[in-house]
């Protein structure tokens, strides 16, 4: 019994990590939306609230997530 749970465990871990290398970067026209979406919700103000909206956003959308606000705008200007 002992082997059965150790092998669907390892199972489960295994298809966490397959969905997680799966994930691919938005583009910047969809992270720009995002952007001015969080921006119209919230505001500006806070940099860390508007990067936690981002990241939600690209949550959602099974995409990878940013690490600052910086790199979010500089993700925004492959757009334009």
């Amino acid at each position: 019994m002992k082997y059965l749970l150790c092998v669907v465990f390892l199972f489960a871990s295994a298809m966490t990590l397959v969905n997680a290398a799966e994930s691919e970067n938005a583009s910047p026209w969809e992270v720009k939306d995002a952007y001015l979406y969080c921006v119209e919700a919230y505001g500006d103000k806070d940099e860390k609230q508007l990067l936690d909206c981002v990241n939600e956003e690209m949550i959602a959308g099974e995409y990878n997530t940013f690490k600052t606000l910086a790199d979010v705008l500089e993700y925004i200007e492959k757009a334009e």
